[in-house]
């Protein structure tokens, strides 16, 4: 198995290119996503408990999760693909498997393998409570990416 640290980035300014994307007024303003850390191939994302993100006082609700888990697998599979291509989302699937119940989600996302055109990434997502990570949900996702079209 490869080990993340491995991958190489086809682009040089991926951080920036992913920073700007977390700084999107959908990620950032809506959701209050926040980088924990950017690395080619790997992904993690912060979102503190708030009440509009939530069902019940303390719990995320799961389209919250869900969201913050596409996000980082995307970003996960953006941090490896050329700076004149993008990609989308063809597929995800997410297992909710505990309680997304605490002051903090974390998603933890990595590439698990890449492609040319296609790309899976996997996400764990854990909440954090007093202190203590708790897996919550997990993601499978696959992305495509091809060359950006021509401006014309």
């Amino acid at each position: 198995m490869r080990k993340m640290s491995e991958y190489q980035s086809r682009n040089p300014a991926y951080v920036e290119r992913i920073r700007e994307r977390i700084a999107s007024p959908v990620v950032k303003d809506l959701f209050g996503m926040e980088e924990v850390s950017i690395a080619p191939g790997v992904i993690q994302l912060g979102i503190a408990v708030r009440h509009e993100l939530g069902h019940a006082p303390g719990w995320f609700q799961g389209s919250v999760t869900t969201a913050i888990a596409e996000f980082a697998c995307g970003f996960a599979a953006m941090s490896l693909i050329a700076p004149d291509w993008d990609m989308m989302t063809l597929d995800q699937t997410i297992k909710f498997i505990g309680p997304a119940r605490g002051e903090r989600l974390v998603a933890k996302a990595r590439v698990i393998r890449p492609g040319r055109t296609i790309t899976t990434c996997q996400c764990e997502v854990y909440a954090i409570e007093n202190g203590a990570e708790r897996l919550c949900a997990v993601m499978l996702q696959t992305n495509h990416q091809a060359p950006l079209a021509a401006k014309g």
